[in-house]
C-alpha cells in the first residue's frame, strides 16, 4: 500500500513540477531591460527574496545589485529590504553572527524610514528571532518575534500577509521543548494561510506541524504534515521547504522499519539538495541511505552513500565558506564604496567652502559685533524664561506623582479597611459574648456559695476562667489586626524583619476578601490555599510585601468578579465558579541564583490578561481597569518592591482563562 502512494506521489511530483508558480525567466528579463531606477530595485527585491529560498549563489548575486544601486539613489527602503534578504542568506550559510549583523544594520536603516518602515522593522525583528532560536537563545527569540508581530499588526491590514511570524514562533517553542505553546502557534499560523493570497511559507507551517507531532510521538500525524508540505512546496516551488519534508519523511520510514520508503524519499532529498546545494541536507540524506542499505542488506550501495556523505561533508564546508566568503567580500565593497563616497562629498564641501568663504567672511565682521550682543541678550533672556518654565513644571510633575502614589496606597487602605472591619468584628463578639456569660456565671457562682454549694461554685468559677482565657486569646487576636493595619498604613523604615510567610499570606487573603465583599454584597468565590509548612521564618520588609500580597490578591478577585458579571454561564452550560488560589513553595535555587528562597504564586480562573499588553502591565500609570478604578500604580509598587528585596516577580496568562502571578524571594 505504501508502495502503491510512493508511485502516485511520484506521479503527482512529476507533474506538479512542471509549473513554475514564480516566473524567473520573465522577471529576469524585466530587470534586463529596466532602467537603473527603484522600479528596478523592487524587482531585484522580488527576484532575490525567491532566490534566498531556492539557490543562494544566484540570490547573492542580485542581492548584491539590489543594495549596490539603492544606496547610490539614496533609496534607503531598497537598502532595509535587501539588507532583511542578506540577512536571511548568511544565516542559511550557517554565518549567525554575519546574520545577526546585517539583521541589526537592518533595523538601525528601516527605524529611520519614513515609508514603509513598520514592515521593514517588521522584517528585522523576524530575522533577528530566527537567529536567535537558530543559536539556541529561545526566550530572547520569542521576545524578538513578538515585536516583529507588534509592528506587523501596525503595517498590515490582515494577519493572513505575515502568518510565516506564528509559525517561526512555534518553531521557538518548539526548540525549547514547550510544545502546547508549539502546537498553538503552529495551529494559529496554519488557521490564517488558510485565507491567505501568499502561500509561498505554507509547506514551512505544514513542516512544523510535522516537527510538533513528531516530537509528540505522532508519528502517523507527523507523516500527513510532512506529505502536505511536500504537495503545497511543490505548488509554491518552495525547494528548500521541499528538500527538507523529503528529508523528515526518510527518517520517518527508517524508524518505522519501512527501507524502501526511506530510501525512495532520501533519494529525492538528496536529489534536490545537490541540484540547488542545501547543505544542511546533503549529508544528511546521504548518511540515511547509508543506513538504509545497511538494513536491507546492500553493502556496496552503503559503503557508496557512507562515502558520498564523507566528501559533501568537505564540500558542504569549503561551499559555506565560499558563500560566507562573498558576504565579506560584498562587505569590503560597501566600505570602499562608503570610503570614496565620502572622499568625494569632502572635496566637494571644501571647494564650495572656499568659494563661499571669501564673500561670507566679509559679511559676517561687519555684523558679528551687533548680531552677537543682540544674540546674547536674547538667548539670556529666553534660558531665563525656559529655566523657570522648568522648575514649575518639575515642580508640578513631582506633586502629582506624590499624589498618585499616595492615592494608591490611600486605595490599598481602604480595601484593607473593610476587610479588617470584617475581621475584628468576630473577636469582639467573642469578648462580648463570653463577658456576658460570665457575668450571669457570676452571680450564679454566688448563689451557690451563699447556699453552701461548694463544688458547683468552685465549677462554676473554672467555667468562668476557662472564659476568661477566651476572652483573653480574642482581645489578643482584635489587637494584632489593628497593630497589622498600623503596620500597614506606616510608611516603610527599610528594616527587615524575620516573618512568617505563611502567616502573613493567609492573613491578606482573607482581609482583601472581606474588602471586596463589603463593597459587593453578592460577590463570592472559592479560595484555595496549599502552603509549604518547611518554609519557617524569612528576612523582609514585612510591610512592603504586605502591599505587594494585597495588590494581587485584589486584583485577583477583581478579575474573577467581572468574569462573573459578563458571563454568567460557560460552554457546556456549566455554571462559572470564581476561584481565586494562593500557594508557598520553599525553592533551593530560585531563578536569580543564590542559596534557596521561597516561591509565592497567586492564580485566578478570571479573563486572564490579553497578550497584546503583557508586556506593559508593570509599567508606571499602566492599567486595565476602567477610568476611575485604578491608578495603574499597584503592579509597578508591587514591582520596585519585589526587586529591592532582590527577587523576581512574573506573570503567566491565557486570555479567557485565567492568571498565574508567581513571586520569588530570597532566603536572606
Amino acid at each position: 500500500m505504501k508502495n502503491i502512494f510512493i508511485f502516485i506521489l511520484f506521479v503527482y511530483i512529476t507533474q506538479e513540477t512542471r509549473a513554475q508558480p514564480f516566473d524567473v525567466g520573465n522577471l529576469r528579463k524585466k530587470i534586463e531591460l529596466s532602467d537603473a531606477d527603484t522600479n528596478r530595485i523592487l524587482l531585484l527585491g522580488k527576484l532575490s527574496a525567491y532566490y534566498n529560498h531556492n539557490h543562494l549563489d544566484s540570490g547573492f548575486y542580485f542581492v548584491r545589485q539590489m543594495i549596490t544601486l539603492s544606496q547610490q539613489l539614496k533609496y534607503t527602503y531598497g537598502e532595509a529590504w535587501g539588507l532583511s534578504i542578506l540577512a536571511t542568506s548568511a544565516d542559511r550559510t550557517g554565518d549567525m553572527t554575519k546574520s545577526l549583523e546585517i539583521a541589526l544594520s537592518c533595523l538601525r536603516v528601516a527605524e529611520n524610514l519614513t515609508y514603509r518602515r513598520d514592515e521593514m522593522i517588521t522584517k528585522a525583528y523576524t530575522q533577528i528571532g530566527v537567529v536567535n532560536f537558530l543559536t539556541g537563545h529561545y526566550p530572547e527569540s520569542r521576545s524578538y518575534l513578538y515585536k516583529a508581530l507588534n509592528y506587523a499588526g501596525k503595517f498590515y491590514p490582515e494577519e493572513t500577509s505575515y502568518y510565516h511570524i506564528y509559525a517561526h514562533m512555534a518553531n521557538a517553542f518548539r526548540r525549547d521543548g514547550i510544545l502546547d505553546s508549539a502546537l498553538f502557534y503552529t495551529q494559529k499560523a496554519y488557521a490564517i494561510s488558510l485565507s491567505s493570497h501568499e502561500m509561498f511559507f505554507f509547506p514551512y507551517v505544514r513542516n512544523c506541524e510535522g516537527e510538533i507531532n513528531e516530537a509528540l510521538g505522532k508519528t502517523d500525524e507527523a507523516k500527513k504534515f510532512y506529505r502536505d508540505a511536500v504537495v503545497q512546496g511543490i505548488k509554491v516551488n518552495h525547494l528548500f521547504q521541499l528538500s527538507y519534508s523529503y528529508s523528515q519523511l526518510s527518517n520517518l520510514f527508517f524508524n518505522s522499519g519501512n527501507m524502501d520508503s526511506s530510501t525512495y524519499f532520501a533519494k529525492k532529498s538528496l536529489a534536490l539538495s545537490q541540484g540547488f546545494f542545501y547543505g544542511t541536507f546533503i549529508p544528511q540524506a546521504s548518511n540515511q541511505l547509508s543506513l538504509a542499505f545497511e538494513k536491507l542488506h546492500q553493502p556496496d550501495s552503503a559503503l557508496k552513500y557512507l562515502r558520498l556523505s564523507m566528501e559533501v561533508k568537505d564540500r558542504v564546508m569549503n561551499q559555506t565558506k565560499q558563500q560566507q566568503f562573498q558576504l565579506l567580500d560584498f562587505e569590503e565593497q560597501q566600505r570602499e564604496e562608503r570610503l570614496n563616497l565620502a572622499q568625494q562629498q569632502y572635496r566637494t564641501k571644501i571647494r564650495t567652502f572656499l568659494l563661499l568663504g571669501g564673500v561670507t567672511v566679509l559679511l559676517l565682521l561687519t555684523g558679528l559685533l551687533l548680531y552677537s550682543n543682540r544674540v546674547k541678550q536674547k538667548s539670556n533672556t529666553q534660558l531665563l524664561g525656559k529655566t523657570k518654565e522648568l522648575e514649575k513644571a518639575m515642580q508640578s510633575l513631582r506633586e502629582t506623582q506624590s499624589q498618585l502614589i499616595q492615592s494608591e496606597k490611600m486605595a490599598s487602605l481602604g480595601q484593607l479597611t473593610a476587610g479588617i472591619a470584617h475581621e475584628i468584628q468576630n473577636p469582639l463578639n467573642f469578648v462580648n459574648n463570653f463577658s456576658e456569660v460570665n457575668s450571669e456565671l457570676m452571680t450564679e457562682m454566688i448563689d451557690e456559695f451563699k447556699k453552701g454549694n461548694k463544688e458547683e461554685g468552685e465549677s462554676i468559677a473554672n467555667d468562668i476562667k476557662q472564659n476568661l482565657e477566651k476572652i483573653n486569646h480574642h482581645g489578643k487576636r482584635a489587637d494584632a489586626i489593628v497593630k497589622g493595619m498600623l503596620q500597614h498604613s506606616h510608611a516603610t523604615v527599610g528594616q527587615k524583619e524575620l516573618t512568617d510567610i505563611n502567616v502573613m499570606a493567609h492573613e491578606y487573603l482573607r482581609l482583601s476578601y472581606h474588602g471586596i465583599q463589603a463593597k459587593d454584597k453578592t460577590f463570592n468565590a472559592t479560595i484555595k490555599t496549599d502552603f509549604d509548612k518547611t518554609i519557617g521564618n524569612i528576612n523582609i520588609m514585612p510591610q512592603d510585601i504586605a502591599r505587594v500580597l494585597l495588590n494581587l490578591y485584589n486584583n485577583a478577585f477583581y478579575a474573577v468578579n467581572e468574569k462573573k458579571k459578563s458571563a454568567h454561564l460557560l460552554k457546556g452550560g456549566m455554571e462559572y465558579e470564581p476561584i481565586v488560589g494562593v500557594t508557598t513553595k520553599r525553592l533551593s535555587t530560585p531563578p536569580s541564583g543564590g542559596d534557596g528562597g521561597i516561591e509565592i504564586r497567586v492564580k485566578d480562573n478570571g479573563n486572564g490578561i490579553p497578550q497584546k499588553i503583557v508586556d506593559k502591565i508593570f509599567q508606571p500609570f499602566f492599567t486595565t481597569k476602567p477610568t476611575g478604578q485604578g491608578t495603574g500604580l499597584g503592579l509597578s509598587l508591587a514591582y520596585d518592591i519585589v526587586k529591592a528585596h532582590r527577587g523576581e516577580i512574573k506573570v503567566e496568562t491565557k486570555e479567557g482563562e485565567g492568571t498565574i502571578f508567581t513571586i520569588y524571594l530570597t532566603a536572606g
